[in-house]
């Protein structure tokens, strides 16, 4: 059978449960769930395409589709409360004038890194605490600090989407230039480790002392999602050929470990571990019109704890899980949400207003406001 040059079949996969859509330009056939239906040609073409089409369904179904990820016998998510708590013991970090963007603003218990812009134009990075105030970084582009123990690490970014990185340390003054130009990807960094992603192939580790190595997943398999931890650095690989991602870490010192991972972790766009318990952040299907991820889920032992539906950066810090919940389009403000492990009620922290996604900063809570507020809480 000679196939009609003028019936050009389109296959689309419409979301992740193996939903496909195919249509036939020229004559309007979908399929979508095993059922078929043939619109615009009559009944003898209808005959003649029907098991073509059919056919090319099943292909698809056995020849794209990816293996499906594993599945367990885990009870359903359970809710649980929501509650406001307004006496939280914030400490307001005073904050020298000509802050720009104070949701950049990071702090600890013993000092603030904020970016300034003076009289002059001139934007720095300064230091605020201590001995007063330290210029860390100046220059005409834009200014991002990152504090990881007695270390700044200084983000140099032109207009162009170059980068210079380098780093201070805190304790003797001393400027390390980690990299001259680069075209800045993601950045974790922990005390004694520095970890920079520039494409979707490998990973720039630089450790405390000053070596740099490069971490390349196998071939097929790309590094997304790099994030700091409490003690470690994470990252998740993926490969198209497989149903789940690997999760990885990278302690100080250390080489990258693979993270014994559930079920819940296997398509996540985040993970993390606290107290036993597994919590991931879903994905949203793109037709519910959700612009941030969720649900976020806690798993441990066949139980599931659904803690929120719409999440930022959820992360470990002290005692508790912390993320930003509800996040608002586009400005990503919204409220800072905790969770004690096996707790059945989530707590909303009164922070004056909305705040950006909470940072965890050498073990202290770093919150930023819409009101040009930086907060810090000691004992997360």
């Amino acid at each position: 059978m000679q196939l009609d040059e003028t019936i050009v079949p389109v296959i689309e996969r419409l979301n992740s449960s193996g939903e496909l859509r195919l249509v036939v330009l020229g004559g309007l056939c979908e399929c979508c769930g095993g059922v078929v239906g043939l619109a615009g040609l009559s009944g003898g073409q209808s005959g003649r395409w029907g098991g073509v089409v059919l056919a090319l369904v099943v292909a698809v179904v056995f020849l794209r589709d990816p293996p499906a990820p594993p599945t367990t016998s885990a009870e359903p998510p359970r809710e649980v409360a929501r509650v406001v708590v307004a006496d939280v013991p914030w400490r307001s970090v005073v904050v020298p004038e000509g802050v720009e963007q104070v949701r950049y603003a990071v702090a600890d218990r013993e000092r603030a890194v904020v970016p300034v812009r003076g009289v002059d134009g001139v934007r720095r990075l300064v230091v605020v605490g201590g001995s007063g105030v330290e210029v860390v970084g100046r220059g005409g582009g834009v200014l991002r600090g990152v504090l990881a123990g007695s270390t700044v690490v200084v983000q140099d970014q032109d207009p162009a989407g170059m980068a210079r990185l380098s780093t201070v340390d805190l304790t003797t003054g001393l400027e390390r230039v980690l990299v001259e130009k680069v075209r800045l990807g993601a950045l974790a960094a922990i005390d004694g480790l520095v970890v920079l992603q520039e494409g979707q192939e490998c990973l720039r580790v630089f450790a405390g002392a000053g070596e740099e190595t490069v971490h390349c997943p196998p071939d097929g398999w790309t590094v997304s999602l790099l994030t700091a931890g409490v003690r470690d650095v994470r990252w998740r690989e993926t490969s198209p050929a497989e149903a789940c991602a690997n999760w990885f870490r990278l302690e100080p010192g250390g080489t990258p470990e693979r993270v014994e991972a559930g079920e819940g972790a296997c398509r996540a766009v985040g993970a993390t571990w606290l107290d036993g318990w597994e919590i991931t952040t879903g994905v949203t299907p793109y037709e519910a019109g959700a612009a941030y991820p969720g649900p976020l889920v806690a798993r441990r032992d066949g139980r599931q704890v659904a803690l929120d539906t719409t999440v930022l950066d959820a992360e470990v810090c002290g005692r508790h899980l912390y993320w930003l919940s509800r996040p608002r389009y586009p400005d990503q403000l919204g409220e800072v949400v905790r969770w004690r492990p096996g707790a059945d009620r989530v707590e909303v922290l009164d922070t004056g207003g909305a705040a950006w996604p909470p940072r965890c900063v050498n073990g202290t809570l770093a919150v930023s406001t819409a009101g040009s507020r930086l907060l810090v809480l000691a004992e997360p």
